[in-house]
């Protein structure tokens, strides 16, 4: 079944404190800016060893209610009014999904309010045959993108853009786990169009995670 677009209010720039910096940035041909820095995940990583959960959909759905909790990163371009944005309630969250083969495919994890029925349905996108294709669903608002680097500890990333003047999406990627003292830690690097969000809302979600994680 085709997965519904997730509910939303229309947001009217001209009661926006940030109407001003919106329609300086929207105009600019490469808008983004991106943030990596290292993520505390000592207690989720021990959560999810002792009830053997994985950690990369625990951390998608706790990243997605963090997300949720923030405006800058629900706010999406309206594609009829150029005067107007929507903020969605919620959002999903595109992933990549690494194959056997050392190839990746794109896949939907649907957001949901109920952890258990998040993770279970998670599970049964990361069980899918290979064969997929390569679908990363810009073509509809209420996205979020995500991706991962197991192999690397990185302290900086850059992401592929396509049809940028439309190009709305949060990216979200993670790196290779590390340890450091008796604390876990992984890379987070989180890129925002500028007209959309700033540096405080890229604060606001990674330490509103860090909370949750890191403990």
């Amino acid at each position: 079944m085709e997965l519904a677009l997730a509910p939303y209010d229309d947001f009217l720039l001209d009661t926006w404190d940030r109407a001003e910096i919106y329609r300086f940035f929207r105009p600019y041909q490469d808008p983004f800016f991106q943030v990596t820095a290292p993520l505390r995940i000592t207690g989720a990583k021990k959560r999810c060893a002792e009830r053997k959960d994985s950690f990369f959909l625990y951390y998608l759905f706790h990243s997605l209610k963090v997300v949720q909790q923030e405006t800058a990163f629900c706010l999406r371009f309206d594609p009829d009014h150029s005067d107007r944005l929507r903020r969605y309630k919620f959002v999903h969250a595109g992933c990549t999904i690494a194959q056997e083969d050392g190839t990746f495919r794109f896949g939907v994890f649907p957001f949901h309010e109920d952890e258990a029925a998040f993770m279970e349905a998670g599970k049964e996108q990361l069980a899918k045959p290979a064969g997929q294709g390569l679908s990363p669903n810009d073509a509809r608002s209420d996205m979020v993108f995500y991706s991962v680097l197991p192999w690397l500890s990185f302290t900086g990333f850059k992401n592929a853009h396509h049809h940028i003047e439309m190009d709305h999406f949060p990216r979200m990627v993670t790196g290779k786990p590390y340890q450091q003292g008796k604390d876990w830690y992984m890379p987070l690097s989180i890129e925002v169009h500028h007209a959309l969000a700033d540096g405080r809302h890229v604060a606001s979600v990674f330490n509103g995670l860090q909370e949750i994680l890191g403990t």
